[in-house]
């Protein structure tokens, strides 16, 4: 692999002296660049510097500044060394990988651009008045909607939005158990 020498050529050397440190200065970069890119000599990039990956240095520690309206791809340590993935513009930023999620029931995920999911299953709720059902991780700022059904049954399930760290059921008839799913942000 060549090296790059940078300063080449200096205003006082000639051209058949610096020739082989120019060559290899254009070696050293196209190397360089086919590292993320499709190569400069490929006929179907025809100089588009089309990528094939996007390598990106050591994570983060906080949010970039952005200038303008521009776009900019991160990565970002959350904790542990390790980068996730984030966008951000002038007005928002979205995490776009390790977001956090358990697929246990209770279970949760929070979705790129800030939607939140919420699922379980509560038993014991009774039709004599609404029963707390807490979200085993509450929303970050509210819960917009709940849908509750009887498990196991034919009973209806009515709910009542509370705040962002539980809900409230009751049923139409009796003490049953209930699945849910709610959304959030």
């Amino acid at each position: 692999m060549s090296t790059y020498t940078p300063n080449v050529p200096q205003s006082a050397q000639r051209i058949s002296q610096t020739q082989p440190l120019i060559q290899d200065n254009f070696l050293a970069l196209d190397a360089a660049i086919q590292n993320d890119h499709v190569a400069v000599t490929d006929a179907t990039a025809s100089l588009r510097m089309l990528h094939k990956q996007v390598t990106l240095p050591d994570p983060l520690g906080a949010d970039p500044a952005v200038v303008g309206n521009d776009g900019i791809l991160y990565t970002k340590d959350l904790g542990g060394g390790l980068g996730d993935l984030f966008f951000k513009n002038s007005s928002v930023v979205t995490q776009l990988s390790g977001l956090a999620k358990n697929f246990a029931n209770p279970g949760y995920a929070n979705l790129s651009g800030g939607l939140q999911l919420r699922w379980g299953t509560q038993g014991a709720v009774g039709s004599g008045g609404f029963t707390d059902v807490n979200f085993n991780v509450a929303f970050s700022n509210n819960c917009l909607a709940v849908v509750a059904t009887c498990s196991g049954g034919t009973v209806a399930v009515g709910v009542a939005l509370v705040n962002a760290s539980k809900f409230q059921a009751k049923s139409s008839s009796g003490t049953v158990a209930i699945q849910y799913i709610a959304v959030g942000y």
